[in-house]
């Protein structure tokens, strides 16, 4: 697989739930299966996403080229942000309308809030991954550099006879 397709899949993991909440219904309109429906969406997408990241780190340690990567955050990023600004807070919404019971409305906004955490810790990896590959290489000045690496002293070494000469003749290294 290519690595270009990792986010589409993941995207397409939140079309079916973004065109269910695109609609112009109220919260207090969905029915407790209906937000039970969207809650499981919800938790698939984000393993999906965490998935998703698991075979990001795995490009970056085999390494890649950079507009490969640049292009790959970008679409990572945009899943994201699908995720974490759009989906789960009208999920969300919709989980507090009180079509659950108690209990299980509570347990679903904390399991929705970790799922919008962990999506927004890895927005912020990314960001700083995208800030970096932006950022323009830094001026080197090879002159410079053959300079100080031609001025610099050789460092005096004891060669293995004279080291040995020493120890036998019961002197100090």
């Amino acid at each position: 697989m290519t690595p270009t397709l990792f986010p589409t899949m993941a995207q397409e993991a939140f079309r079916p739930l973004r065109a269910a909440l695109g609609t112009d219904r109220k919260e207090a309109d969905y029915s407790p299966d209906e937000v039970r429906n969207l809650l499981y969406a919800c938790g698939f997408g984000a393993a999906v996403l965490d998935k998703l990241r698991e075979m990001f780190q795995a490009f970056l340690r085999r390494g890649m080229e950079s507009r490969k990567l640049h292009f790959l955050v970008k679409e990572f990023m945009d899943v994201l942000e699908l995720a974490r600004d759009e989906v789960y807070p009208k999920v969300r919404a919709i989980t507090a309308g009180g079509a659950l019971p108690a209990e299980e409305r509570s347990s679903s906004l904390g399991s929705l809030d970790e799922f919008s955490r962990n999506a927004a810790a890895v927005q912020a990896e990314l960001a700083t991954l995208q800030r970096w590959l932006e950022a323009p290489p830094p001026d080197i000045d090879l002159a410079a550099i053959l300079a100080e690496k031609a001025a610099a002293q050789p460092v005096p070494y004891d060669d293995l006879d004279d080291i040995l000469r020493k120890l036998t003749a019961g002197g100090d290294l």
